[in-house]
């Protein structure tokens, strides 16, 4: 097993017109045990969809978008009658979603590094100035209630 430590330390200002507080101070510390990922933690399986399955027709014909939908795609359940799916085991699900987790709070991590050097790395974005006050108010305002 690895260990892996993400710490992240920052300031989140708001614009000048906000209500709310003038600042946020959110540090995130994450430790995850990454599990070992091996090639069978995922696994492809082939199924063979009987001939009465497959072309099944399952649209209700009577809706208008239906012809111009099938039309596009086709009418049957199934253009092949040999179809594939992906098997995950729980190591690999763990090694995923501690993985997407990490990857999560590099995404906040850096979106609070934007927002607190607004002046210098504004230009690379090239969003305009007026709404950088908005961008601002709105993470101020979202942090708390879902970032987390």
């Amino acid at each position: 097993m690895v260990t892996t430590t993400v710490t992240t330390s920052s300031t989140v200002l708001s614009s000048p017109k906000a209500k709310q507080a003038p600042s946020i101070t959110t540090t995130v510390s994450l430790n995850h045990v990454f599990p070992n990922s091996y090639k069978d933690d995922l696994a492809v399986h082939s199924l063979q969809v009987p001939a009465d399955v497959g072309h099944a027709r399952y649209l209700d014909q009577s809706l208008p978008y239906v012809p111009v939908f099938e039309e596009q795609y086709g009418p049957e359940v199934s253009s092949s009658l040999q179809t594939k799916y992906y098997t995950l085991t729980e190591s690999g699900q763990a090694g995923i979603e501690a993985a997407t987790a990490t990857l999560h709070a590099l995404f906040v991590q850096a979106t609070e590094h934007v927002l607190a050097n607004q002046e210098s790395l504004a230009p690379y974005f090239h969003i305009p100035a007026a709404l950088w006050p908005r961008i601002q108010d709105s993470w101020a305002r979202q942090y708390v209630m879902f970032i987390h």
